[in-house]
C-alpha cells in the first residue's frame, strides 16, 4: 500500500530467482475504498492512547495465483469521530506475455461499532482459501485485547471472537502490535495458528 490516503496497491514479482538473472516487475491495482492513516485507540481506565500503527500492508498470504493482504485503515462507523478498521484485499495475479497482471478479486473493510478500534491485523489463508484474520481491539470501555475472524472463499467474515481479553489499562507505554500473527498450520494446510496480545497484570 501507499502510505497516506490512497486506494492503490502495488504488486511486486521477482522472476528467475533460480536462473541467476532475477528481474523485478511491478503493477498497481486500485480498490474501491480510499484508505487513510487511522487514529490511535482509546482504552478503558487511562487517557493514554494505544498505538494503532499506520495503513501499510501488515501481512500477506499467497495460495495459487491469489495473494491476500491485510492492513489497518481510517474508518468511521456511525459516529462523530473516526476509528481504526481492518482492510482485507485478495489480488489475483498472472502473466500476459512478458507482463505481470493483477486485479483485485475481493475486498472488504470491517470494524465493529462507533468508538471500537481494530488494528495491527495479521492474515493466513489455507488450502481451500478460508481466510483467518487476527487483530487487536480496544475502546474507551474495554482494554487492549486480541480478536479473530474467519471466512470461506465466497462468504463474508464472521463476527469477531476473542483470542485473549485484556484485564487492565496499559500505562507503561502506548506501544502495541508486536505479537499479532496468523499462520496456516503446515502439518495439514487447513487449520490456523493465531497469536495476539492483551493488557494484563503479571506477578
Amino acid at each position: 500500500t501507499v502510505f497516506g490516503s490512497s486506494a492503490t496497491y502495488r504488486v511486486w514479482q521477482v522472476r528467475n530467482v533460480g536462473g541467476g538473472s532475477a528481474t523485478l516487475r511491478v503493477v498497481n491495482v486500485t480498490g474501491d475504498y480510499v484508505f487513510g492513516v487511522q487514529p490511535d485507540a482509546p482504552q478503558s481506565g487511562s487517557s493514554l492512547l494505544l498505538d494503532t500503527g499506520d495503513n501499510r500492508m501488515m501481512q500477506a498470504a499467497g495460495i495459487g495465483n491469489a495473494i491476500s493482504g491485510v492492513h489497518g485503515t481510517l474508518c468511521n462507523i456511525g459516529g462523530d469521530a473516526s476509528e481504526s478498521c481492518v482492510r482485507v484485499v485478495r489480488i489475483s495475479v498472472g502473466q500476459n506475455g512478458p507482463s505481470l497482471t493483477a486485479s483485485i478479486s475481493q475486498q472488504t473493510t470491517f470494524g465493529e461499532a462507533s468508538g471500537v478500534f481494530y488494528f495491527w491485523p495479521g492474515i493466513a489463508v489455507n488450502s481451500v482459501e478460508e481466510t483467518a484474520v487476527a487483530f487487536h481491539r480496544s475502546s474507551g470501555a474495554s482494554f487492549l485485547s486480541s480478536y479473530w475472524t474467519v471466512k470461506a472463499l465466497a462468504s463474508t467474515f464472521e463476527t469477531a471472537s476473542p483470542i485473549t481479553v485484556g484485564t487492565c489499562a496499559q500505562t507503561l507505554s502506548n506501544r502495541t502490535g508486536d505479537y499479532i500473527g496468523a499462520q496456516t498450520d503446515p502439518s495439514d494446510s487447513s487449520t490456523f495458528w493465531l497469536a495476539g496480545e492483551r493488557a494484563t497484570t503479571i506477578n
